[in-house]
């Protein structure tokens, strides 16, 4: 199976499960320094993201797929701001 796409991630929809996990944005949680956790709510967010082939996918490529999923988030970040705030 070829790796996820950065272009076939759909920024709304990892926006949308991003803001369920405020761990992963909001600094002034002890969440967020969590390592563990962060990860755990990354793999959450992927799984719901790329709900169709998550579970085909290989370790190595659930990682990249995660770190893609990270890249979107950054470059999404302004938008996430505006609407949290």
């Amino acid at each position: 199976m070829a790796l996820v796409r950065d272009e076939d991630i759909d920024s709304e929809l990892v926006i949308n499960e991003v803001e369920k996990r405020p761990a992963l944005f909001n600094k002034t949680l002890k969440d967020y320094s969590d390592a563990n956790l962060k990860s755990k709510l990354w793999e959450e967010v992927c799984l719901n993201v790329l709900s169709t082939i998550w579970g085909q996918l290989s370790t190595e490529k659930k990682k990249t797929s995660r770190n893609a999923g990270t890249t979107k988030m950054e470059k999404s970040k302004d938008m996430l701001c505006k609407r949290i705030a």
